[in-house]
């Protein structure tokens, strides 16, 4: 198996002084230590805290690494139900975006609660069917196998797509 990238010497400072950079032409201060909560195969999360709130920085593994073409995309698309992007690299797969809150799932890891599944699945469910008539749109933005999942998704949404 690969080395994510974030496990390689000398990643952590790279994409800290990229995201510098990116803040400084946000006209944003850095106001704390930049972490690094979340570390998977396949992305890696840095929070950065800002004199405007916290940003949230994601780097995706090489094979998802149409990730940042793909949020800006649906960014342009459906800016309402995206968090505020402020920089990509696409090269490298990297987003940063205002956090946009608790994790989707914390409610129903904390509380049991899952009401603002209300709320969110509908949403959901008609983004979906949104984006099955801009399947190839989407399919210009990705890999291969990632791009037969959303031809048979779209297929599967809406058959006349």
């Amino acid at each position: 198996m690969l080395t994510p990238p974030w496990e390689e010497q000398g990643w952590f400072e790279t994409a800290s002084a990229w995201i510098k950079t990116q803040i400084t032409a946000n006209k944003l201060a850095l106001t704390g230590e930049i972490t690094q909560p979340h570390i998977r195969p396949w992305s890696t999360v840095l929070n950065v805290p800002t004199d405007d709130g916290i940003l949230y920085f994601n780097a995706s593994a090489p094979s998802l690494a149409y990730e940042p073409r793909l949020t800006e995309a649906l960014v342009r698309w459906r800016p309402k139900l995206m968090p505020e992007l402020l920089a990509s690299d696409l090269e490298n797969g990297w987003l940063l975006m205002r956090d946009s809150g608790q994790p989707i799932r914390e409610p129903v890891r904390v509380h049991g609660d899952l009401s603002h599944w209300d709320t969110v699945l509908p949403a959901y469910a008609e983004l979906q069917i949104e984006l099955s008539a801009r399947a190839d749109e989407l399919l210009s933005l990705c890999n291969l196998s990632t791009c037969l999942t959303i031809q048979m998704l779209c297929t599967w949404i809406n058959p006349r797509a």
